[in-house]
């Protein structure tokens, strides 16, 4: 199996020792497959590293936080697969919301009350398989009513769901309905959000309503 090998360098912030070999050993288990491999990391290996540096310098403070609250975190058998899951899916990702996203979830693997474990794994998939453009539009089905008002805008009554995300994310054309008609679905598939006509009209009182299911605020709490 072919490693990283260009991507030695441990992270500049370095949490405590045992938790510090766990990311570091996290880095060493990312495999690439296929031909090329060396020409191709002569291409992209340096980028790969920074960006998993990067990754581990924002995981360093939240590690930093459970060290001082959550006595043997570190020996979670969840918590050092979170660690590994979430490295992997960090490297495929630039997304900012995303990352935090990543970075959340562990620092909430260990903690009292987290999901069990099939849940973690699950939602850890989730921020792998998912954009920031669906956890955005997974926060703003979560609570319309704020997401509006942070706007400052009002909103006519009778608008549907469709519109209502387009209000909120004013930056997102609506010549591109499709693509927040699939995040919809998306989210809906996963059992996030509550099956609803994305085209249908909202009437007052129901436009304000959460639209995420008891499973989709779950996943909302372990990723913030």
């Amino acid at each position: 199996m072919n490693q990283l090998t260009h991507m030695e360098r441990p992270p500049k912030k370095q949490p405590g020792d045992r938790v510090f070999k766990i990311v570091q050993a996290a880095a060493s288990v990312m495999p690439i497959a296929g031909s090329g491999v060396a020409a191709l990391m002569g291409l992209v290996g340096p980028k790969i590293a920074q960006r998993r540096d990067e990754w581990f310098e924002l995981l360093a403070d939240k590690i930093s936080e459970l060290e001082s609250r959550v006595e043997g975190f570190a020996e979670s058998p969840m918590f050092i697969t979170a660690v590994i899951e979430a490295t992997n899916a960090a490297l495929k990702t630039h997304e900012r919301e995303k990352l935090g996203a990543l970075r959340n979830a562990v620092a909430n693997s260990p903690l009292p009350g987290a999901p069990d474990e099939s849940t973690q794994m699950m939602f850890l998939r989730f921020v792998d398989e998912l954009t920031a453009l669906h956890l955005r539009v997974l926060v703003i089905l979560n609570d319309p009513n704020g997401s509006v008002e942070r706007t400052g805008k009002g909103i006519s009554r009778g608008t549907g769901l469709w519109l209502l995300i387009h209000h909120c994310m004013p930056e997102i054309p609506e010549i591109q309905i499709a693509l927040l008609e699939q995040i919809h679905r998306e989210l809906q598939s996963r059992g996030l959000v509550t099956q609803e006509n994305f085209h249908g009209a909202i009437i007052d009182p129901d436009r304000t309503a959460k639209r995420t299911t008891p499973f989709g605020k779950e996943f909302l709490r372990f990723i913030n």
